[in-house]
């Protein structure tokens, strides 16, 4: 003998609630069997939400001792909000999720935090607060990503995609679906594999693409039919017959939501039968069997109201409305009509007048041929209500337009500020390339009076003595001629070092792929550093300010790696094309934190930006704190001589 679903629930209740209690109560409160009955429960959900909550119904007092395993705690939490989720309450599911949460958060762990996560988006999702819902989602995705969970990925994934779907996206829903089950693939998870063939299939049958919605859904099927599992079996019949219904097959459409209705019933899924009931309903106006879409539209709306589900109860009087109308039941239908309209989220207008003024009119006119005596009374409290409506409606479309009014005012003052930040934005950054180019300009000259100084000081002071000693005549003159051509010879390689910091002469009169391989052939004979240079497309020679700008930038940031970053090899490429010029500096220096450079006392940085805004291109810096390798990228387009900026010779020529 078959036990029924429900002798089947009493029979669990009764084992979990008085045999298997005392059990537990000899054993001194077995963790392992909380364990297995919380796993029996979470298994039940899915198939029969009232045989889920009597499992967890006889670990309650256990679970909830002071003493007792606190992750066990969470967990039991977490199962009856996914109870509380498959039968509709929503925002109680949420208030247990919350309370697992704080659980998990303070035993940090990662991967329950991110599934509780995404039961809470679930719950938001069906809401309707999709900023919440993308929020969570987004940060479920992030933590499953960074655990390389494949299943949570794909879920946090579809929740998005429902996001974008509700609200028409379908494009985009598509490719969150996809990779929703792409993830459910990698994981070998069939459940969720059904899942992502059964939103694929609801997006592509709204982009009319019928073909691919009944392949996915067909596919979603056949899993879900392996697997056993009741509510998935439901869905995928309901979205098959969303397709037929919405190419006007409608008969075919009836047989599949029919074939959907008893795996709700059995898994008392009420979101689910509302759903049915309605499409059903619709179906049954289609096809002109009128009394069965009343019958199916009153269920749908009966179920919405116990679970309080305001869009499906906004569904359903909708289709009763429609079901009585063509009944000729006027009376009826405006009572549904006006339900629908109370719940609507849209701003009550002209054309919601005249779709209710028509249905009065209808009934207006059934009462006349009963109670002619009452017509004039009834037309005279019509014409009332009409006068109200009207006042009601030009008060709305005043509210309307000062809120238009109110909201450009404020947009405008929203832009100007933004403005006139930006403004002052660039007033500041300005102001600060302006002190770094002073600043680095009175460094050279110091630098260059104590090269003068302490190079060309002493050797003029030691010439001198030299000459002055000629006037002896016992002093060997060859001698001392010898030692002064030393000295002046060493004058002049001084002299010519501080010309080529000032301005490199192979830069002015060959250009800068000359200059640039002499600034690495100095390196290289250090015999330290080795710098390897390539150019590409420099046949003819960029402007001035180009080559100048781009050779201090490349010598900044060279000097910086010698300096700081212990590098051995550096490379160094300019490339031009018919858009672009591009500089990358690649060394296999120690990396750095980008943000130190930027907002360090030095002045490089600032140094470097300020001469890429000379030529209006852009730095980009790739590098990591502690790991060997940093690259400079330096992009600008291809001008004229006259579009780059001019500016001040001696701030060209900073260093």
């Amino acid at each position: 003998m078959k036990i029924s679903p429900i002798s089947s629930s009493i029979f669990i209740w009764i084992f979990c609630s008085i045999i298997w209690p005392l059990r537990v109560n000899a054993q001194g409160g077995d963790s392992l069997r909380v364990a297995e009955l919380l796993g029996q429960a979470k298994s039940q959900m899915n198939q029969n939400a009232d045989v889920g909550f009597a499992y967890l119904d006889t670990i309650k007092t256990f679970v909830e001792k002071e003493n007792h395993n606190l992750y066990q705690k969470a967990d039991y939490h977490k199962v009856i909000g996914i109870g509380l989720f498959r039968k509709s309450n929503y925002d109680s599911s949420n208030y247990h999720y919350l309370r697992a949460l704080d659980i998990f958060e303070a035993g940090n762990y990662e991967l329950d935090m991110a599934k509780i996560a995404v039961n809470i988006s679930f719950n938001y999702n069906r809401l309707g607060k999709y900023d919440e819902t993308i929020e969570l989602a987004t940060k479920a995705l992030r933590m499953f990503e960074k655990l390389e969970d494949h299943k949570g990925v794909g879920i946090s994934s579809n929740i998005i995609g429902q996001v974008y779907f509700y609200n028409k996206d379908y494009d985009k829903a598509k490719v969150y679906f996809r990779k929703y089950l792409m993830n459910g693939i990698a994981a070998g998870d069939s459940t969720e594999i059904a899942g992502g063939y059964s939103n694929l299939g609801a997006a592509c049958n709204d982009l009319d693409q019928f073909d691919s919605a009944i392949y996915y859904n067909k596919q979603a099927l056949i899993i879900h039919q392996n697997l056993n599992n009741l509510y998935g079996l439901g869905n995928a019949y309901q979205n098959i017959g969303g397709n037929f219904q919405d190419r006007h097959l409608y008969d075919s459409a009836i047989f599949y939501y029919k074939k959907a209705l008893p795996y709700y019933l059995e898994t008392n899924h009420k979101t689910g039968l509302t759903e049915c009931y309605v499409n059903l309903a619709e179906c049954y106006i289609q096809t002109y069997n009128d009394n069965a879409a009343i019958e199916n539209a009153n269920k749908s709306l009966q179920i919405a109201q116990e679970i309080d589900e305001s869009f499906m109860i906004q569904e359903s009087a909708r289709i009763l409305s429609k079901a009585y109308e063509v009944t000729g039941n006027y009376r009826k239908s405006l009572e549904n009509f006006k339900l629908y309209d109370s719940l609507s989220t849209i701003v009550f207008n002209e054309e919601t007048r005249k779709n209710i003024e028509e249905i009065n009119v209808q009934y207006e006119t059934e009462k006349k041929e009963n109670q002619i005596a009452l017509q004039s009374a009834q037309l005279a409290e019509k014409e009332a209500q009409n006068e109200r409506k009207v006042t009601i409606i030009a008060g709305l479309v005043f509210g309307c337009l000062l809120l238009i009014v109110l909201f450009v005012m404020n947009r405008n003052l929203l832009l100007r500020k933004n403005k006139l930040l930006k403004q002052q934005a660039q007033i500041e950054l300005r102001e600060a390339q302006i002190e770094a180019t002073i600043s680095s300009q009175e460094k050279e000259r110091s630098r260059f009076a104590k090269d003068l100084h302490d190079g060309f000081g002493q050797m003029i002071t030691v010439l001198n003595l030299n000459l002055k000693s000629l006037e002896d005549q016992n002093n060997d003159r060859h001698k001392i001629f010898d030692a002064s051509s030393k000295i002046l010879d060493e004058m002049y390689r001084e002299l010519k070092g501080i010309c080529f910091n000032l301005m490199p002469q192979t830069l002015v009169k060959e250009g800068i792929s000359a200059a640039l391989n002499e600034f690495a052939l100095r390196i290289n004979n250090t015999g330290k550093v080795t710098v390897s240079t390539y150019f590409f497309g420099l046949e003819e020679r960029l402007t001035e300010v180009q080559e100048i700008s781009l050779y201090r930038i490349s010598q900044e940031w060279i000097n910086n790696a010698l300096k700081y970053s212990d590098v051995i090899q550096i490379s160094l490429s300019l490339t031009k094309d018919d858009d672009e010029i591009i500089l990358m500096i690649e060394d296999d220096g120690v990396g750095f934190d980008v943000e130190l450079l930027k907002n360090g006392k030095g002045n490089g940085w600032k140094n470097m930006n300020a001469r890429a805004n000379l030529i209006k291109g852009d730095l980009e810096v790739d590098t990591n704190p502690g790991i060997k390798g940093n690259t400079l990228i330096v992009t600008t387009s291809i001008v004229s001589s006259r579009e780059v900026i001019k500016t001040d010779t001696n701030t060209m020529e900073t260093v």
